[in-house]
This record gives C-alpha cells, sequence and structure tokens, in this order.
C-alpha cells in the first residue's frame, strides 16, 4: 500500500470508473479485487448474483472466490435469498483486517479502530495543543496508536493502514498535505514523520474531505451527483464530492469556507464564516455573555466550559445557549445558502459541533433557501422534510439539507470523518492490491 512519502491526494478518489470485469487473463487481478469490493458493499451474496453484478462467468467467480476461502478472505455463510427467488449460499468476507483513523484538529486529536464492516472496536480523544509542537504531537500519537492496538487488535487480524484527517493550516506541498507555519514559513510533513514511528502506511487528507467520502458512500450509497458536507467545529470547513471524485483544489484548499467573508465591521474590516461560528469563538461568546444570564444551567457546569455543554444547554432550552446557537444558525444558514448558489448540490449534509435537533436545524433551513432560485420565479419550491433532514423539491431535481448521523447518539466513534477515513483506507487496500496480500 502506498505510504505517506508517496501519497498523492490528487488521487484520493477510489471512484469505480468500471463495475465490469473481464474474462480475461490480463485482467485477473483487477476481477479479484472487483469481487472483493462487490462483496464487501452487498455485506453478504451469492455466487450468482456475484457474476450477475460483475458481468463475469460463474465459472470464473467460482474459481476466484475459492482461492479466496482457500486464503482466508472469503467464508460461506448460510442459504440466502438471491434477485433469481431461490436460495443460495452465502459469502461474506472474513474479518480479518482492521483500520486506524485519526482525526486531528488544533484542540485535540482522536483516535478510532474500526473493523471489516465498520464496526468500532476502540476510540479515544484527547485534548492538547497539537499543531504549536507536531513533532512532539506525533510522539504522543505514536504512543496513543500503539496503546490502542495494543488493547483490541487480536494476532490475526492485520491493521492496513491510518487514515488521518486534519484540519487548519495545512496545504498540498510535495504531493502530500502538510502543515504550513505562518510565522516561520515552514512545512511540517505529518504523514512522513508518522511513517516513521509506526509501522503502517499513513494517508492523510482534510477531515472534510474523508467526512464527504463517508457520506458519499454511506448515505448517498455510491451514487452520482454532487455530494457536499458542511461542518463546524474549531474550523469550518467543506468537503466536496462530484460523481464520486474529491474536490481538493489545486493545493488542497477547496472546501475552506471558513475563510470566505460574511460581513464587515465597523471599521470596514471583513467578517469570514470562522469568526463567528468555530467552536472557539462560541466559547468566547459564551464566557462573555454569562454575566448577563445569571440563571443560565451553565453556570454549574465544570470549571471550564466544553462545546458540548452548550449543546447539551440548548437542548434543554438554556436562554444563554438558544442566543449562542441561535446566532450561529443565521451565519451557518447563510454559508450554506452560499454552498447551494455556488455549487447547486444535490445535498448538503450539516453537522458536527452543532445541535443536531429539529429547532436549530429549522433556523437553519430558512436562513439556507433565502433567495434559492429567485432568478427563475416559474420554478416551484416546495419543501418536505424526513428522518434525514429538509428537502427543496425544485421541479423534478431535490436539494437536500440532511443532518450527518441523524439519530445518533453524539459519540466520537460515530464521527462521520473517522468512519470515512477508515472506509477511504480500507477501500484504497482493496484498489492497490495490499487487502489480497492476506
Amino acid at each position: 500500500m502506498t505510504d505517506g512519502v508517496n501519497y498523492s491526494p490528487s488521487l484520493l478518489s477510489i471512484r469505480k470508473i468500471n463495475n465490469y470485469g473481464h474474462n480475461t487473463g490480463v485482467t485477473q487481478t483487477e476481477n479479484r479485487k472487483l469481487l472483493i469490493r462487490l462483496i464487501k458493499e452487498a455485506g453478504e451474496i451469492s455466487r450468482k448474483d456475484l457474476s450477475m453484478e460483475s458481468g463475469l462467468k460463474q465459472a470464473t467467480v467460482t474459481i476466484i472466490i475459492n482461492d479466496f476461502i482457500k486464503k482466508g478472505l472469503v467464508k460461506e455463510t448460510g442459504l440466502i435469498d438471491n434477485d433469481h427467488g431461490r436460495r443460495a449460499r452465502g459469502l461474506r468476507l472474513v474479518n480479518c483486517y482492521c483500520t486506524i483513523s485519526v482525526r486531528l484538529n488544533i484542540s485535540y486529536f482522536s483516535v478510532g479502530i474500526y473493523d471489516i464492516y465498520g464496526d468500532n472496536l476502540y476510540c479515544h480523544k484527547k485534548f492538547m495543543d497539537t499543531l504549536n509542537n507536531p513533532t512532539h504531537t506525533c510522539d504522543i500519537l505514536k504512543q496513543e496508536i500503539e496503546s490502542a492496538v495494543a488493547s483490541c487488535v487480536h494476532a490475526n487480524m492485520k491493521i492496513l493502514g491510518i487514515g488521518m484527517g486534519v484540519e487548519g493550516s495545512f496545504i498540498i506541498r510535495n504531493q502530500r498535505y502538510q502543515l504550513y507555519n505562518v510565522e516561520d514559513q515552514t512545512y511540517f510533513d505529518f504523514a512522513k514523520e508518522m511513517s516513521k514511528r509506526v509501522s503502517y502506511p499513513v494517508l492523510i487528507n482534510r477531515m472534510s474531505n474523508y467526512c464527504a467520502y463517508y457520506v458519499w458512500k454511506k448515505m448517498w450509497n455510491d451514487d452520482l451527483g454532487i455530494i457536499v458536507t458542511f461542518t463546524v467545529s474549531y474550523m469550518v470547513e467543506c468537503g466536496v464530492i462530484v460523481n464520486g471524485e474529491m474536490l481538493n483544489g489545486s493545493q488542497g484548499l477547496a472546501g475552506h469556507i471558513g475563510e470566505i467573508t460574511c460581513g464587515y465591521n465597523e471599521d470596514g474590516t471583513p467578517i469570514v464564516f470562522k469568526d463567528v461560528v468555530s467552536v472557539e469563538v462560541l466559547l468566547k461568546n459564551t464566557y462573555e455573555l454569562l454575566p448577563k444570564y445569571p440563571d443560565s444551567i451553565l453556570h454549574q457546569s465544570k470549571e471550564k466550559l466544553n462545546i458540548r455543554d452548550v449543546i447539551d444547554a440548548y437542548k434543554k432550552k438554556d436562554p444563554l445557549a438558544l442566543k449562542i446557537y441561535d446566532d450561529c444558525a443565521v451565519y451557518c444558514g447563510r454559508a450554506i445558502n452560499f454552498i447551494i448558489k455556488f455549487l447547486n448540490p444535490n445535498v448538503v449534509f450539516f453537522g458536527d459541533e452543532v445541535p443536531l435537533v429539529d429547532e436549530f436545524f429549522q433556523k437553519v433551513y430558512e436562513v439556507a433557501i433565502q433567495g434559492v432560485y429567485a432568478d427563475f420565479p416559474n420554478i416551484e419550491i416546495k419543501e418536505k422534510k424526513d428522518n434525514s433532514g429538509l428537502k427543496l423539491s425544485v421541479s423534478e431535481a431535490d436539494i437536500s439539507l440532511r443532518l450527518l448521523n441523524p439519530g445518533k447518539v453524539r459519540r466520537t466513534m460515530n464521527d462521520p470523518s473517522l468512519l470515512g477515513a477508515a472506509e477511504y483506507v480500507m477501500d484504497a487496500s482493496i484498489e492497490n492490491g495490499t487487502f489480497l496480500d492476506y
């Protein structure tokens, strides 16, 4: 598998250009990768359905599957219903691989380990200043990863690699995302430095890109279209996928919506989105307003407030928390409004450090749709709602605004960026053949 030294973010997407196999010896490896991919996506599938899905002859499928079973990559299950009305013996991947996911922002890092089915085996978050001393951060990450692997990965399970999602001042240099230090104008190569410390390949990209990859794979079902994730955390960023391809930009700066101007101060200096909705700003505003809200339950919180305290208080309709996140909702709505008008996406997935509740979501939505299709008065716009979000029905096309992980308990192990990094590393290992080397 590609390591952090040779990895090119321009090759980030693992879009399946051709889902059909070929019945020739020249493409045997491609056929094997295709069958593994189809079994993974189906979860459980029969040989006959594999033949139909891949376009390969049943005899070719049988030969490859028998080899997979001999190697311990695939196992037979009980009888299942197939697409032809008959019951047949099913096939599943053996749970012999896992991946490590890392999310790194300015205030914390989180580490998760996920098995071949995306089930979480380990998850831990550590708050620390991660970017001022990146060498020290790499040393701490190495210790965390070694401890995690020792605690939950059994001897028969192979680690395919590490997917590291980053936020902030990272830019593509020498074909890799690197941290840029503005003060001394130096670069720090996290992927290269982590590769020196651990024995696994390291794939690094923006957290928002991994998040977008997850929702495209799991919530958009690999379908075509423009999918955008808008995440509000310590940074404010977007991930964009167009027909399965991640949009990185020439320097890896695509999706930096937090740097876009959303207003002006009295002295004429611009206000950008990250100045009004990032976690640091929301906490700063909370502390400044706390004396004006003597009855706020946030007075009862621990000595140092966490953004989750404010989110929980919002759900309890605390007046201070309502003030903080109602203002935040307006700016989030404006950002999404910009995204809709600029990219005309099929769907915008919205979430991270915001209250995933209807009241907040509705406020965002009302601002987000203002002026959409204002220049097309003959287009009828209707509002629809389901358990995943709100939808603008525009003629025969829909623009949806949906929550990330609706209905799930807010836990680090459910972070779409961690799940997306795990999914990406798994797909990358299939694509480059590492998966077949078990």
